[in-house]
């Protein structure tokens, strides 16, 4: 029977070999392991790479631009 860490390592390289769209945005040497899954209006896809962590820097860019988008009007221009 395998340990949990031979399984988490199985599943990793089968993830590996997933075509997702999100490893088009992925520079070639990078090893990445990718799962999408689509639901009726959605698309999600999940990349997982051995770089530094992107989530601050997409989060703080969402919050910015929904930020501004909460203090525009219905033609873009922001209030004071």
């Amino acid at each position: 029977m395998a340990t949990f860490v031979e399984s988490l390592v199985g599943l990793i390289d089968m993830l590996k070999r997933v075509d997702a769209e999100g490893r088009k945005a992925i520079p070639a040497g990078i090893p990445v392991a990718s799962q999408y899954g689509d639901l009726t209006g959605a698309h999600c896809e999940v990349e997982i790479g051995r770089r530094s962590n992107p989530v601050p820097a997409i989060a703080t860019a969402a919050f910015d631009y929904f930020h501004k988008l909460a203090s525009s009007n219905q033609f873009g221009n922001r209030g004071r």
